[in-house]
């Protein structure tokens, strides 16, 4: 049992093409994967506002302020984090 070559997939009735789809899903898999990672270490540990406090979700997406926009809750929001953290506060991903 060595190696097995495309031609021997396909004389099985695995398509080749397959072969290929597989492999490029397993690729983007990994690389969205990657670049969760990248942003998540990035957010905390590198990026030069980090020590803004402020929610979580604000250190990476801007996912947080457009949902409270859509909401329409973000300038009571805002007054409480404003309570909550103090003067300064990251409400927005800023890179």
């Amino acid at each position: 049992m060595g190696n097995i070559s495309a031609s021997d997939w396909v004389a099985t009735g695995i398509p080749g093409s397959l072969i290929s789809l597989v492999s490029v899903a397993r690729f983007l898999v990994a690389f969205a994967a990657a670049l969760c990672l990248y942003i998540l270490i990035t957010g905390l540990f590198f990026n030069r506002t980090r020590n803004i406090p402020g929610p979580l979700l604000a250190r990476f997406t801007t996912v947080y302020f457009f949902h409270r926009i859509l909401r329409g809750s973000l300038g009571s929001d805002v007054v409480e984090l404003h309570r909550k953290y103090g003067h300064f506060l990251q409400v927005v991903y800023c890179n």
